[in-house]
């Protein structure tokens, strides 16, 4: 079983970073929005597996707080990226200013975490636990959680007007989109104080990386197919 997990987590470790690599040199303001993303899900993957697998408690201490500045980073991306591929949140530039200082402090915080133990501190690390215990009471993993999850469900709402308005041109992705955010962020609310390596959460939010890729740079619908056919041939004639 963790061998399994283990393997999985590090094939969709590669399957983003290749679609890193497939982002690079696309042109534009929002596939350079998801070169950025797909980069830090593929830099969160590897910290992941590090904090899963290996075992020792100052190196998976480390990868955790690793792990969690890079949510903060991806949740900043998700919000520039939904405002390049939906046009909102164009108007909040100094909400935005805000949560990149936020951002910044809160990912050395974590980071920093490994020698401070401000945050949360590793006890023990069996073969399928690594048990936790967070300093709830502290502010940055209260403003921490509360930041990350309150900017999810931001753009969750985003995509439900979004889908709501749009053409079926465009509704199909956004839909697409929405689903797997959701689904990660009810299974990160019901794991949150798990102890278990085996975060589904993590897998999806990781899926979802590679949705946005396709979606965004490769996914070509049949109805601009043919459309674009239909006017070759109306040119033709």
């Amino acid at each position: 079983m963790k061998f399994m997990y283990s393997l999985l987590i590090i094939i969709e470790i590669v399957l983003m970073g290749i679609c890193a690599v497939k982002s690079f040199g696309k042109k534009g303001k929002l596939a350079e929005i998801v070169l950025y993303y797909e980069t830090v899900a593929f830099v969160c993957g590897i910290f992941f597996w590090l904090y899963a697998f290996y075992p020792d408690i100052k190196v998976t201490t480390l990868c955790k707080g690793a792990e969690l500045a890079c949510y903060d980073w991806l949740v900043i991306l998700l919000m520039y990226y939904t405002q390049y591929y939906t046009g909102l949140f164009k108007e909040i530039r100094a909400v935005k200013i805000v949560m990149i200082l936020f951002s910044a402090v809160d990912s050395f915080v974590m980071i920093a975490n490994v020698w401070t133990h401000k945050v949360f501190t590793i006890s023990e690390i069996t073969n399928s636990d690594i048990i936790i215990e967070y300093v709830k009471d502290g502010f940055f993993y209260r403003a921490h959680f509360l930041y990350n999850y309150i900017v999810i469900v931001v753009i969750l709402i985003s995509f439900i007007f979004m889908i709501a308005k749009a053409s079926k041109f465009y509704s199909f992705r956004y839909e697409v989109i929405f689903i797997t955010l959701f689904v990660g962020f009810i299974l990160d609310l019901a794991t949150v104080r798990s102890q278990s390596i085996y975060d589904i959460s993590t897998l999806i939010y990781g899926f979802m990386s590679m949705i946005i890729y396709y979606l965004t740079l490769s996914y070509i619908p049949n109805e601009l197919i043919e459309n674009t056919l239909s006017l070759i041939i109306k040119d033709m004639n």
